[in-house]
């Protein structure tokens, strides 16, 4: 299949700092997540990708075609980008109605696009509302429909999920595969892992301005999981959780914190996978009484912490 979106030798710096560093991406179809801690370099890239800032070295095409120079690739690719800009007194069809005649769309035409698009990001219900009263995920569902205004074949989503209630995220996530669905391509640019876990299973990991990792969730996992991981079980008897696990062979180490009415277990191990599945055994049979069950690894900072390291 090819690529929708390309770089090659990308880097971007400003001064002596080095945002981006000579990546190479090739994004097919369908929706993929562009992944990393804050600082990793993921709203350079998406900068770049959308023609806001010219490289320092490298190039960019998207659908086949040069971005900088090419006024008529922005007719096919759109951003919903993290930071709000309203006119706040506008309601939700009255902003998009301007961008949309910004966008070259007469009056008549411009309106009746907006419409539609409220209605397909569900707020249908408060269209005649300031958008000032309006919560963060509807601000978010607004933003949304203004990057579909020219039905791009390219949608870049920066962190379009950041602050969003969980049903609001689910709404979001919900418009994003439907875009999919129906041919786009959509890049989602998040720092937290299971958020876009629901979308998709392609993922882009980004670190220090480089690639670390790219493909199919499933096989980045795979290839991690034999890393050291941690697990944490605050429970009111540790010693008895320590004493069977340190006795499995695939438990690297126990060891036991105290805090306050509780102990804390923290189990290091590279087969995660069998030790969840063994602790409910391991805590009933026990007979103790289990607070908290968590990894202090169960990030994407960590993650990215062992692949940079």
């Amino acid at each position: 299949m090819a690529a929708v979106i390309e770089t090659t030798g990308l880097s971007k710096w400003y001064g002596s700092v080095i945002a981006l560093n000579n990546v190479d991406i090739a994004i097919e179809e369908g929706i993929t997540a562009l992944l990393g801690p804050n600082g990793a370099g993921k709203t350079t890239l998406l900068k770049l990708l959308t023609g806001q800032i010219r490289p320092s070295t490298g190039d960019i095409r998207i659908l086949g075609a040069p971005v900088r120079g090419n006024p008529e690739i922005y007719l096919h690719i759109a951003l919903c980008p993290e930071f709000d800009n309203f006119w706040e007194d506008m309601n939700a069809v009255e902003f998009v109605t301007v961008l949309a005649k910004l966008t070259g769309f007469n009056g008549r035409s411009a309106r009746r696009r907006s419409e539609e698009l409220i209605d397909l990001v569900g707020l249908a219900d408060a269209r005649g509302r300031a958008i000032k009263t309006y919560s963060k995920g509807m601000r978010q569902r607004v933003k949304l429909a203004q990057a579909l205004i020219q039905d791009p074949d390219v949608v870049f989503l920066d962190e379009p999920l950041t602050g969003l209630d969980p049903v609001a995220r689910r709404a979001v996530t919900d418009i994003v595969r439907d875009l999919a669905a129906v041919g786009k391509s959509v890049v989602v640019s998040s720092h937290v892992l299971h958020e876009v876990e629901a979308m998709t299973d392609q993922l882009l990991l980004l670190a220090r301005g480089r690639v670390v990792a790219e493909g199919d969730v499933h096989q980045i996992r795979e290839s991690l999981e034999m890393r050291p991981y941690a697990i944490r079980v605050v429970c009111d008897d540790g010693r008895k959780v320590a004493e069977t696990m340190i006795q499995r062979d695939h438990v690297d180490g126990v060891h036991i914190q105290s805090s306050p009415g509780a102990e804390c277990v923290i189990v290091t191990t590279k087969r995660a996978d069998l030790v969840f599945t063994e602790l409910p055994g391991v805590l009933l049979d026990a007979g103790v009484k289990v607070h908290e069950i968590s990894s202090p690894d169960d990030n994407i900072e960590a993650v990215f912490d062992y692949l940079v390291g």
